[in-house]
């Protein structure tokens, strides 16, 4: 379900009672799907390893708002995060070293885990008159955009932009000039 009041993804079941049983049991963005207040906790779960692949810090987009959000909500943010998926999961794969925030203190496998074959993720060098450029997913300044807009712009390449996010406008603005 999209929370539009916490601008992300909650799950309104037990996403392990959901699940079948299974030797394992792999869970994207636990910071997401251990929100259900009442799911079941790791020991109950019917699988011999629960594995979750942590993607986001979210505490650090909630501590960007500033004032009373970066002070109070962001850390009880890093602390709910850390609480859920210890709770929840054997180990962790973090995608990024700044993920790692909320894992430390469990255990953690270190890799690289895109779900892209190694000989994909090798990215040719981009040709003017190649046919342009796009960035799908949240629009935030975080993930580089500015420096994804202007090398387009200096290399005369149309760009797509398609997502949403609080800095959406003024990518878009960005990117228009």
């Amino acid at each position: 379900h999209l929370s539009r009041v916490l601008r992300s993804i909650v799950p309104l079941e037990d996403v392990f009672r959901a699940a079948p049983s299974a030797r394992v049991q792999v869970l994207t963005e636990p910071e997401h799907l251990c929100w259900y207040p009442w799911a079941t906790p790791r020991p109950l779960v019917e699988a011999e390893t629960v594995v979750g692949i942590v993607m986001t810090n979210y505490d650090h987009y909630i501590s960007r708002q500033g004032g009373l959000a970066g002070r109070i909500v962001a850390p009880l943010a890093r602390w709910f995060h850390r609480h859920r998926i210890r709770r929840h999961t054997d180990w962790t794969v973090s995608l990024s070293p700044a993920a790692e925030v909320i894992t430390r203190g469990h255990p953690l496998r270190h890799g690289r885990v895109t779900g892209v074959l190694p000989h994909y993720a090798a990215v040719p060098p981009v040709q003017p008159g190649s046919g342009g450029a796009y960035f799908v997913g949240r629009l935030v300044w975080d993930k580089g955009l500015e420096t994804v807009v202007r090398v387009a712009a200096r290399m005369n390449l149309p760009i797509d932009i398609l997502g949403e996010g609080p800095d959406g406008a003024a990518i878009a603005a960005l990117a228009r000039e």
